[in-house]
């Protein structure tokens, strides 16, 4: 299967990685931040969502993203597929650290999942965009695909490689709680070249 490399020119829109690139970028991630991103790929959640996120919300199989958190303003219930679930077991073993010897995190049993820097509030968007960014650069000194990378990226890209691999978009759909199929098209990452050999099966 030929997977999407980044646009050069995405109207707007964040960049599509592949699994692989993705596997990259969570190496490289904090611990905290991390798991935030892998959750947000894995679900296909809104980062939002994820960083408002309780402890007690994630049981033995699946994440609950509860109403008052989500676009749609409808609770959601996510299966945690198996790459998810072995991160979980592993952040549940103890304190995980990160690249540099600062980078620890110790995920809690109770209360905010993701604690922002004042230790009573979750951790904001700004502030995960901005270790992403300063994460991404440093990625891209050996390579430019991780430009237009944003906190939307893990969601475009676990909605584009259901996609690829032939998941009907109505079932996609129930992954990323998209309200309709056009929203969720507007999501999808289709090259042109993709088009042209789609045309062909005709």
């Amino acid at each position: 299967m030929v997977w999407l490399v980044p646009k050069v020119e995405r109207s707007g829109q964040s960049t599509v990685l592949n699994p692989e690139q993705i596997r990259l970028l969570l190496e490289k991630l904090p611990p905290k931040h991390r798991l935030v991103a892998a959750i947000a790929y894995y679900t296909a959640a809104r980062i939002g969502e994820v960083l408002q996120l309780r402890a007690e919300a994630i049981t033995a199989g699946e994440i609950v993203f509860v109403r008052q958190t989500t676009k749609t303003r409808t609770t959601r219930t996510a299966k945690i597929p198996t790459p998810l679930v072995e991160l979980l077991t592993e952040y549940r073993q103890g304190p995980v650290q990160g690249w540099h010897h600062h980078q620890k995190y110790t995920m809690p049993r109770k209360g905010w999942l993701f604690i922002g820097a004042d230790g009573q509030r979750p951790l904001s968007r700004r502030a995960f965009d901005a270790v992403l960014r300063r994460t991404c650069t440093q990625l891209n000194l050996d390579t430019d695909i991780f430009n237009g990378v944003s906190t939307h990226s893990f969601r475009r890209s676990a909605a584009t490689t259901l996609h690829l691999k032939g998941v009907p978009l109505q079932a996609i759909a129930r992954v990323t709680g998209h309200a309709s199929l056009s929203a969720l098209q507007r999501y999808l990452d289709v090259h042109a070249e993709q088009a042209a050999r789609a045309v062909e099966l005709l």
